[in-house]
């Protein structure tokens, strides 16, 4: 299988207002694709982009202690995001923060968008 091609165009950035529903199709569509054949059909059947644009409504309007990021990949608008914020258990108190979510589409895997919103985050 050949290796995509590395993305230059994808700009990383806090999400804005406007940016939810295009958030929760990344999200619903990843979840769907990993999790296919290890969650059950009916747990990924009630993740919807309704149901995720709500909740990004709130992350985003209400961002709390949770950092968000977004990666924009030209035209294809927002193809993948990453959430972290302070570490929730003793195990993880050496470090500053913890990844609490981390989700790139599946058709824009392996272009190195994943190791640019690490980066971006850190």
């Amino acid at each position: 299988m050949a290796t995509p091609a590395k993305s230059a165009h994808v700009r990383i950035r806090p999400p804005n207002p406007g940016d939810e529903a295009a958030l929760a199709r990344v999200s619903v569509a990843t979840w769907q694709s990993t999790y296919s054949g290890i969650l059950p059909a009916k747990t990924l059947a009630m993740q919807t982009v309704e149901e995720r644009t709500r909740v990004w409504e709130g992350l985003i309007a209400r961002p709390g202690s949770l950092f968000h990021f977004l990666a924009e990949d030209g035209a294809a608008g927002p193809v993948g995001f990453i959430s972290m914020g302070l570490p929730r258990g003793r195990h993880l108190a050496a470090f500053d923060q913890e990844v609490y979510s981390f989700y790139v589409l599946e058709g824009h895997q392996g272009r190195g968008i994943g190791g640019r919103l690490l980066g971006g985050a850190f």
